[in-house]
């Protein structure tokens, strides 16, 4: 076999070398030379050489002096076609003017930023994601436990009212699909240990109803779905009537009052499985002190912690002579 160089700085590698450099250094470095080559693409309208990163070849037609010019040549032609000059208007949140077509006068924004800037702290329409969404999480105090949207925890009230047992999010299953494929899944309510309850207004994804159904027949005990209209017909019912039904509009809810049982802080986390207010506390909790054994070779004290106890060397070399006993 013939012998084999770095490809960056010519060393020696030898044929029973499998890689390309000598080094990581020599890698990295060759890299870096790839990565800042660059490449030249003809200008359409004034024919110059532009320089710039080779991903960008094909993507630019003009330099940039020519795209401001061609830019304005396609406005001129717009405006040509409806006949109408463009129309300057003034941004109501920047308050900078701008010119846009007379099609686009109703346009109240210089940009797209703008909008979104103008947006923060108003209620979005109502048919937006944000705002058919119910998914607000958190603990609630009256319930003493936390729950993912507000539909849920108004059920879980809804069931108190009628004096029934419930454990919310028991069980997580594994569930098999049509295709095969395997997921877990966990229904939200187990009520009076004798069925699961399933609070879904709708099926945003066509995989969610699948894995749905495929649950109902497989789970141990009945699964049934409580949809829109049946819990807007509890909700007509009984938000009036019945204490801490939350409704749309109303502010999230508080956090946990939980104290971390290891300082007596206040454990500022949302997660009902949140113990501790660091991992410093929880590490003080749960590490349990090493101890000091000797070595089964060299007798050198080794300090171990509660899952090492099975160890009985200090080293590998040391290993190696207890198992081949030279």
């Amino acid at each position: 076999m013939d012998d084999k160089f770095c490809l960056f700085c010519g060393h020696l590698l030898g044929a029973s070398w499998r890689k390309a450099y000598c080094s990581h250094a020599c890698a990295n470095k060759a890299r870096g030379l790839r990565a800042t080559k660059w490449a030249f693409y003809k200008c359409e309208r004034c024919g110059i050489d532009v320089k710039t990163k080779p991903r960008y070849i094909g993507k630019y037609r003009f330099c940039p002096d020519c795209h401001k010019f061609t830019s304005g040549e396609r406005l001129a032609e717009l405006v040509r076609k409806q006949g109408k000059p463009p129309v300057t208007s003034v941004c109501q949140h920047c308050q900078k003017s701008f010119t846009v077509l007379a099609c686009y006068a109703p346009r109240k924004y210089c940009s797209r930023a703008c909008f979104g800037k103008s947006r923060i702290g108003k209620p979005g329409h109502p048919s937006s994601p944000q705002n058919i969404t119910n998914g607000i999480g958190g603990w609630r105090k009256d319930l003493s436990g936390y729950f993912r949207s507000r539909w849920e925890a108004n059920y879980a009230r809804y069931l108190l009212s009628l004096k029934r047992k419930y454990i919310y999010e028991p069980h997580a299953f594994l569930v098999k699909l049509a295709d095969g494929t395997e997921c877990t899944y966990t229904p939200d309510f187990l009520v009076d240990g004798s069925y699961y309850i399933e609070v879904k207004g709708w099926f945003r994804r066509s995989r969610d109803k699948e894995v749905f159904e495929a649950a109902q027949t497989q789970l141990p005990k009945p699964l049934y779905i409580l949809s829109a209209n049946q819990y807007r017909a509890i909700e007509k019912r009984l938000q009036n009537s019945l204490h801490h039904w939350e409704q749309r509009g109303d502010p999230s809810p508080d956090k946990p009052l939980r104290h971390c049982p290891t300082c007596g802080k206040l454990v500022t986390s949302i997660h009902r499985k949140t113990q501790f207010c660091s991992r410093q506390c929880s590490n003080v909790r749960y590490n349990k002190p090493k101890e000091t054994r000797s070595c089964a070779i060299c007798s050198r004290p080794m300090y171990l912690s509660p899952w090492q106890r099975t160890q009985k060397y200090c080293s590998r070399q040391c290993a190696n002579i207890g198992k081949r006993g030279h």
